[in-house]
């Protein structure tokens, strides 16, 4: 397990693995976004959720961790 901070959010994940970050769609009258972190690999730990994130944090977190050239690719931790 490797600890880093991203956009202002300290996450452990296990190194190694292909992780991909998303949100919830806005909706009216939604003020929280949670933010799940899934492995893209069979075998990894399941699913890290970052909670309490209204929409501009949430939308910063999703766009930092995913920061390849499409955000569908993720981040290798």
């Amino acid at each position: 397990m490797i600890a880093r901070e991203i956009a202002g959010v300290r996450l452990e994940l296990l190194a190694g693995v292909r992780y991909r970050a998303s949100r919830p769609f806005a909706t009216r009258g939604r003020l929280v976004f949670p933010v799940t972190i899934e492995p893209l690999e069979a075998g990894a730990a399941g699913p890290v959720v970052v909670g309490g994130l209204d929409y501009r944090a949430a939308s910063a977190l999703v766009d930092a961790f995913n920061n390849g050239p499409t955000s569908f690719e993720g981040r290798v931790w």
